[in-house]
């Protein structure tokens, strides 16, 4: 399916070229309201969200715990997805229910919150501001607006206020704020396929902040840590929306298109001990908190927060085939966790098969986005292994010509 228009019928000079009127065209978008100047969604955001489990709500109260042990303030700011906002009976592609997609969202928030995480839900905010006539989220970009930004930090103070977060908090900030034409990626998709620029530009608010003081103890101050996708990169200004709300300096450790999984892996794999935030403001679309990722997450905390000998570790040279690591289960321990660090070309994605000593496999994509170029690139994926399995081998499939490091280490938390 191609794009489709509803509600109106396109009126404005710009046609839409064959590579988008084609149904069987990708990606697929949906248009909303005028046509001259429409909303745009990816019929891809009309999704159901998956419901937890027994063993995922167990999960994430471990994962809960875990940071509460560790000291550290976790806030989320799942960003619901559009189809949430503007979905209805009208507009929904075939098989999309709106009314059971939003009970699902209220059950996974409802769940988090059940098991001691600190969320925020943005949904109400978005749905009584487009109420109003404001704009949430971009017309023609899946983002949300400046205005956005600011609704969502005002309860994320009221938490940080109601935790009594120990931040220094004696900072002079300054929010800058400026407009700019900015139409965002279903544009872009559109130009690249048929060469024009199909609406308007968008009138954006985006925001930067001065931020003077000196931290108490005399240092860099990294207390405060946005982690998460690309809602909470610089480039569209919320750590400065929240710098200047909470009069402290945050750090952005977001990763542009990297998810919020990888945007919550690499700040942990690259953290070092002396800069142990007190507050972490995890933000990003699709938070997915099931079993195997709060795996990832807890195994990822533990290695940066407590590094440890391994009790094995194993070493090769990747090639095109899976290199297969072979464990002795005799010598491991009922809780530890599976480490993989690869050096050498660039290298985002790696997949892990393990095979257990009951006979069961499991099988772990791993994922971290790297923008940035460097002549040997690094990467560390961490996973713990269910409780009381020892592992008899894992076949690591992943860029050819790596230095591959693998580890089993002890998981105490």
């Amino acid at each position: 399916m191609g794009l489709m228009l509803t509600g109106s019928t396109y009126a404005a000079p710009f046609a839409f070229c064959p590579a988008v009127t084609d149904t069987s065209g990708k990606p697929t978008l949906l248009a909303l309201g005028d046509a001259s100047n429409p909303r745009l969604l990816e019929t891809s955001s009309f999704v159901q969200t998956p419901t937890l489990t027994a063993d995922d709500k167990l999960m994430l109260k471990q994962f809960s715990d875990q940071f509460k042990a560790e000291g550290i303030n976790l806030v989320m700011i799942p960003i619901p997805s559009p189809a949430l906002v503007y979905g209805g009976p009208a507009v929904n592609p075939k098989g999309f229910d709106s009314a059971l997609a939003v009970q699902q969202y209220a059950d996974t928030l409802a769940a988090e919150q059940a098991a001691g995480l600190n969320v925020i839900d943005v949904l109400p905010i978005a749905k009584k501001y487009e109420a109003s006539g404001g704009v949430f989220f971009a017309l023609r970009d899946h983002h949300w607006t400046g205005e956005g930004m600011q609704l969502a930090a005002k309860p994320l103070v009221d938490l940080v206020n109601a935790l009594h977060v120990d931040l220094d908090r004696t900072y002079t900030t300054t929010l800058h704020s400026r407009q700019a034409a900015y139409n965002g990626a279903y544009d872009n998709v559109l130009i690249k396929l048929c060469g024009a620029q199909p609406y308007p530009v968008e009138q954006r608010t985006f925001f930067s902040a001065d931020v003077t003081g000196e931290s108490l103890l005399g240092n860099a101050n990294t207390d405060t840590v946005i982690i998460g996708d690309s809602f909470g990169i610089p480039f569209f200004g919320f750590p400065a929306v929240v710098s200047d709300a909470l009069k402290t300096p945050v750090v952005s450790a977001a990763v542009n298109g990297g998810g919020s999984i990888s945007g919550f892996t690499q700040y942990f794999d690259n953290l070092k001990l002396e800069e142990k935030p007190k507050l972490v403001i995890w933000v990003g679309s699709n938070i997915v908190l099931n079993g195997p990722n709060i795996r990832e997450y807890r195994a990822t905390v533990e290695a940066a927060l407590h590094p440890s000998a391994p009790l094995a570790q194993k070493n090769a040279l990747t090639t095109d085939k899976p290199s297969v690591f072979v464990f002795d289960p005799s010598n491991q321990q009922a809780q530890q966790y599976f480490q993989l660090q690869v050096s050498g070309p660039k290298a985002e994605r790696a997949t892990a098969v393990f095979t257990y000593s009951d006979n069961t496999q499991e099988t772990r994509a791993f994922y971290q986005r790297e923008d940035a170029p460097q002549t040997t690139y690094n990467a560390t994926f961490s996973y713990l292994l269910p409780p009381a399995k020892k592992l008899v081998s894992v076949s690591v499939s992943t860029v050819s010509g790596l230095t591959a490091t693998v580890a089993l280490h002890p998981f105490m938390r």
